[in-house]
C-alpha cells in the first residue's frame, strides 16, 4: 500500500489545479481574488450575442427605380401597404353591365341609339390564360330607338373563349310610318331607289306596321402581334305585317328587300391593324343576302326562288379616348339594281354603287 500513495497525491493535486485554473478564467476581471462572481456578472459572462436578422428583398420606387436599402432593414413589403398604391379588387363572378352608343349613316341616311343592358355570370377561372378570359353567359334587354323605328330586344350571349362569341336574340319591331318608312312591294324585282321612296312617300305610301324578328349571331376574332381579324356572321328570321297583301318591304338598316316572313344573312369580315393603343384602321367587305320563295311574289305565284345579295368593301378607322370615341368608314358597294346610283335595271342581278358612312360610338 505504501508504493501508491504517491501517485494518488499526484492526482489529487493535478485535480486541484486545474479546478483553481477554471475558476479564475472563468471569473472577471474585476472581480477580487477569493470572491465569488454575482449571478448577474456570471450571466453577462455566458450571454450569447444575437446574430443581426437579414431582409432579403429589392424595393422598387414608383418608377421602377431600386431602392438603396441596409439589408438588416425590415422589407418595404412586410410593412404597412402604402397609400398610393390601389387595392387589389377580384374579378367578380357577376355583374351588371351596359353599353350605349349612337350611330349615324350617309347613304341612305339613317341614325339610331341602342342600350344594351346585360347581367353576366363568369363561367369559369380563367387563370393567367388569355385566351380563356372574359368568359361569361348572359341575359339582358337592348332596346333601339331610330326617327322612323323602334326595337325591343331580349338577348342571350355564350362567350366560352375570349375569341369566340354566340348570341340568340328576339325583337319587337315598331314602325313609327314617317319620313318614307314603312314602304312595302308587291313583287322583289321593283325600283326602291331614293327617288322611289321619296315620291312614294310623297303619295302617302309609306304606314306604320309591328313585327318580330330573330337572329342568331356568331363572332369569331383574333389578335396576333398588332394584326386583328374579326367575322361576324348572322341569320335573320323577320315577321312584319304588311297591308294590300304585299310579299316584301324595304329594310333602311340592311338596305335590302326583305321578305314578309323569311330569313335572310349578314356577313362582316374585318381586317384592321392596330396603328397605336388608341388607334385602328383596316379594311370589312360586308355581304347581305336573302333568298326570295315563291310566295314572294304576288303577281306572278310561279316564279322560280330568286335570290339578292349586296356585297360592299369599306376602309376603316376608329380611335379611342376618354371621351366617346368615333369611326368613320367609306368605300363601293355592288347593290340590288333599284338601289344602284349608276344603272336601274328591271331584274336581280347588280350594278355599282358608292356608299359613304360615318359612325359615332358612345361608351
Amino acid at each position: 500500500m505504501m508504493e501508491h500513495r504517491p501517485l494518488i497525491s499526484r492526482f489529487k493535486h493535478f485535480a486541484l489545479s486545474t479546478s483553481i485554473f477554471v475558476s479564475l478564467v472563468g471569473a472577471p476581471a474585476h472581480a477580487e481574488e477569493g470572491t465569488p462572481p454575482s449571478a448577474e456578472e456570471t450571466s453577462e459572462a455566458h450571454a450569447i450575442e444575437p446574430k443581426p436578422e437579414y431582409h432579403f428583398c429589392h424595393p422598387v420606387d414608383v418608377d421602377g427605380v431600386p431602392i438603396d436599402r441596409d439589408p438588416s432593414e425590415a422589407c418595404p413589403e412586410a410593412s404597412a401597404p402604402r397609400a398610393d398604391l390601389p387595392p387589389v379588387v377580384e374579378e367578380p363572378t357577376s355583374e351588371l353591365t351596359y353599353l350605349s352608343y349612337t350611330v349615324m349613316r350617309l347613304n341612305p341616311l339613317g341614325l339610331q341609339t341602342q342600350f344594351d343592358l346585360d347581367w353576366k355570370v363568369r363561367l369559369y377561372d380563367p387563370g393567367e390564360s388569355l385566351i380563356k378570359s372574359n368568359n361569361f353567359f348572359s341575359i339582358g334587354v337592348s332596346p333601339i330607338i331610330s326617327p322612323a323605328l323602334a326595337r325591343l330586344g331580349v338577348s342571350a350571349k355564350f362567350q366560352p373563349l375570349a375569341i369566340l362569341k354566340l348570341e340568340a336574340r328576339w325583337d319587337y319591331l315598331s314602325y313609327f310610318g314617317n319620313i318614307d318608312i314603312l314602304q312595302s312591294f308587291q313583287d322583289p324585282g321593283v325600283d326602291y331607289s331614293d327617288t322611289v321612296l321619296a315620291r312614294r312617300g310623297d303619295e302617302g305610301l309609306n304606314y306604320g306596321t309591328d313585327g318580330w324578328s330573330l337572329t342568331l349571331d356568331g363572332e369569331a376574332r383574333a389578335k396576333v402581334g398588332p394584326v386583328i381579324v374579326r367575322n361576324r356572321f348572322r341569320a335573320i328570321y323577320i315577321d312584319v305585317d304588311l297591308q294590300n297583301d304585299d310579299r316584301v318591304l324595304y329594310d333602311q338598316y340592311f338596305d335590302l328587300l326583305l321578305p314578309r316572313q323569311g330569313w335572310f344573312f349578314t356577313n362582316d369580315a374585318d381586317l384592321l391593324f392596330q396603328v397605336t393603343p388608341k388607334l385602328i384602321v383596316g379594311v370589312r367587305w360586308a355581304f347581305m343576302g336573302v333568298n326570295y320563295t315563291a310566295d314572294s311574289f304576288a303577281t306572278s305565284p310561279q316564279a322560280p326562288v330568286a335570290a339578292e345579295s349586296n356585297h360592299r368593301t369599306m376602309i376603316q378607322a376608329a380611335a379611342s379616348t376618354s371621351r366617346p370615341s368615333s369611326r368613320s368608314s367609306t368605300g363601293t358597294s355592288n347593290t340590288h339594281p333599284g338601289r344602284g346610283r349608276t344603272c336601274r335595271r328591271p331584274s336581280l342581278t347588280s350594278c355599282s354603287g358608292s356608299r359613304l358612312a360615318v359612325a359615332s360610338y358612345l361608351k
